[in-house]
């Protein structure tokens, strides 16, 4: 079995000091937080992906994947109405699903519940809808890439409504409205 950890804990650190610290506490492989790549997490490039392939090589690593993909991001929303909050948020998923297969990492780690609430009022089948019109398109696009596990999904502490998981399933309503789409997952 491998243990990776999360390079968010060491973002005080350069990536290449905090890969190092994370082969050096013993851990074989590590997540990567886009937010730590750069300021504005949309920004993330190319560039980025390699100097992480050469800071894990380095280090003696492996790239897993990437996490909290959606934090610190602004204007995106998987269940949103606003359709143009919902394709933002595809293209960068999609974005990420690339530079994750550059760095050969086979996991994206969705967390980012608040990328993920619902909107006061909004019907939970509207936004399962929403959102597996997003985690459809990016699951093609990864299963391309061959990214095995894309979107994986954390449960959510808080106590607002969320977008999978914790919501119950609704009474009456059909598998598929509960289950997630085709190659994602829940952690």
């Amino acid at each position: 079995m491998k243990f990776a950890l999360c390079n968010e804990v060491l973002q005080g650190l350069s990536i290449e000091e905090g890969f190092s610290k994370i082969a050096e506490i013993g851990y074989q492989g590590v997540e990567i937080a886009p937010f730590t790549l750069n300021e504005n997490p949309l920004e993330i490039n190319e560039s980025d992906a390699e100097r992480c392939v050469n800071a894990a090589k380095s280090a003696g690593i492996e790239i897993v994947g990437l996490h909290w993909l959606m934090a610190k991001t602004e204007g995106l929303h998987i269940t949103h109405s606003d359709e143009g909050m919902r394709r933002a948020a595809c293209d960068y998923l999609k974005k990420l699903t690339r530079l994750t297969a550059q760095m050969g990492g086979t996991i994206m780690v969705l967390g980012s519940p608040q990328q993920r609430n619902l909107e006061h009022g909004t019907v939970y089948e509207d936004a399962f809808a929403r959102a597996v019109e997003i985690i459809r398109e990016v699951c093609e696009l990864a299963g391309e890439m061959k990214v095995k596990s894309p979107l994986l999904l954390n449960p959510s502490p808080q106590q607002k409504p969320v977008f999978f998981p914790p919501v119950p399933k609704p009474e009456g309503s059909s598998p598929q409205s509960t289950d997630p789409p085709a190659g994602c997952t829940s952690t």
